[in-house]
């Protein structure tokens, strides 16, 4: 597996991280995420690199379930407490709406926790990843 040394020569990333050196509980994964003040551009790579590790560990059973009204597309997503996630990318902008629980995760904004009720927009191809604190129902709605 690479490392953020390995990906310095597109993006130039400020830090180095090693994901395979990172063990312990979900929320050491996300401590140890990279700080905010990064381009949109490294976030993106860091996520590329974060969903390889992420392909080795045991896969939750919880999948979306899309509601949809003419253009409109909610997916609804449970989250069981403990789960490290990497979010879909959607390719218009929408909200992102935790209904119930408490997470931290990594938005171009930085890594934030956040518990419901919360609600903000998500930019175009905006992707989250993080870890949830305790079970968490959030919607993302897209059109």
């Amino acid at each position: 597996m690479g490392s953020w040394k390995d990906i310095k020569s597109s993006v130039k990333p400020t830090f180095d991280l090693d994901l395979e050196s990172i063990t312990g509980s979900p929320e050491s994964l996300v401590d140890n995420l990279p700080p905010p003040e990064l381009t949109p551009e490294e976030i993106a790579a860091g996520i590329a690199l974060f969903k390889q590790h992420l392909a080795k560990m045991p896969k939750s059973q919880s999948e979306p379930i899309y509601h949809c009204v003419g253009d409109i597309v909610a997916s609804e997503l449970h989250i069981a407490a403990g789960t490290v996630f990497v979010g879909e990318e959607y390719g218009s902008p929408g909200l992102f709406v935790l209904h119930v629980g408490t997470l931290t995760m990594l938005t171009n904004a930085g890594v934030r926790k956040v518990s419901a009720p919360f609600i903000e927009v998500v930019a175009k191809n905006a992707q989250r990843i993080g870890v949830a604190h305790t079970d968490v129902v959030a919607l993302v709605i897209t059109a």
